[in-house]
């Protein structure tokens, strides 16, 4: 009888000590690099309950694509991640088609890739890393759905071809650097719905010496502080307006798909 007690213990240590490292293998899997030599599209299986969905940690034969098109399923599971460094310096891609599965891309995910002209994040993604798009020196357009609402640190920076930005109405807070050295970077739209927490006085160093916000149809001009400060003061003061001073900036918003007013 202590015999079959002692095997029974000794079988529960050894199932225990399995499961232990099932889930420590799949908490560490999404933070793993790329395997050296690797030439296909490499997955890891994320921590979350039973291992439900996969991070995308990238495909180096990608890195002579001119166009990337992201899956959204691996294995019958979801693809929810990017990973960190997933596609950076990818120097010869144009344009990536990010699935609606996606929600979180990591930090510096696009970094340096200087041929991305646009880029549309879906709204199933709550989360874009620190770096995300740093030096994307072709990037002109940005769509970015409301579901996002952090603007991580330098998220944008260098993105020297950036002449307009718009701000779903998820947006709460803009980080330092986000629109960094955004040297053409222009028209910075923030939509009569948002109601924005912060924005770090450092967001927009270096854009473009004619930087304009547009808060309903209403132009600011100034310093980082003179423009936030007239931000707020103009959201409260035109909220619960409706204003059509500028009927080109409205048009031009709803082209680009947005139809908040």
């Amino acid at each position: 009888m202590r015999g079959k007690f002692t095997n029974l213990v000794k079988k529960s240590r050894f199932a225990v000590a399995v499961l232990v490292a099932v889930v420590v293998s799949f908490a560490a899997a999404s933070c793993l690099p790329l395997p050296p030599n690797t030439t296909h599209t490499v997955y890891s299986l994320n921590s979350d309950i039973q291992g439900g969905s996969y991070t995308l940690l990238g495909n180096p034969g990608w890195k002579k694509n001119i166009h990337v098109i992201i899956p959204a399923e691996y294995n019958d599971k979801p693809v929810t991640r990017i990973s960190d460094k997933a596609f950076s310096d990818f120097t010869n891609l144009q344009t990536v088609t990010i699935p609606n599965s996606i929600k979180r891309i990591g930090a510096r995910a696009f970094e340096g890739c200087t041929a991305l002209k646009n880029i549309i994040i879906p709204e199933s993604v709550t989360h874009i890393g620190q770096y995300a798009f740093r030096k994307c020196t072709a990037l002109e357009a940005v769509k970015l759905f409301a579901n996002v609402t952090l603007i991580d640190y330098m998220v944008f920076d260098g993105c020297s071809k950036l002449e307009w930005f718009i701000i779903p109405d998820s947006i709460e807070q803009i980080s330092a650097g986000a629109f960094r050295n955004c040297t053409k970077l222009k028209n910075f739209y923030i939509l009569r719905t948002v109601d924005i927490v912060s924005i770090n006085t450092q967001a927009f160093q270096n854009t473009h010496q004619d930087l304009k916000i547009k808060v309903e149809y209403e132009f600011i001009g100034g310093t980082n502080t003179q423009l936030i400060d007239e931000y707020k003061r103009l959201h409260t003061e035109l909220k619960d307006q409706f204003d059509t001073m500028y009927p080109d900036d409205r048009q031009f918003i709803r082209d680009q798909g947005f139809d908040f007013w």
